[in-house]
């Protein structure tokens, strides 16, 4: 079976530290940076709010894509 290279791009959120925070155009929820330790059962394992990668690049109120 023959093979073909391709190349992939990924787009990754960088943190600025001088904007810690911020509001989301969606919803209007102010996004801060905070670590996520225990669920309490709350959310269903295996959910993206658990990736701190997936809580970068998006909202964790309405789920909505952080603007460039």
């Amino acid at each position: 079976m023959p093979y073909k290279d391709q190349n992939v791009t990924q787009r990754v959120w960088v943190i600025d530290p001088t904007q810690q925070n911020w509001d989301c155009p969606s919803c209007g929820f102010a996004n801060r940076p905070r670590p996520v330790t225990n669920s309490l059962n709350t959310l269903p394992p295996g959910h993206q709010l658990f990736d701190a990668a997936w809580r970068i690049s998006h909202c964790e109120q309405c789920g909505a894509e952080r603007p460039a």
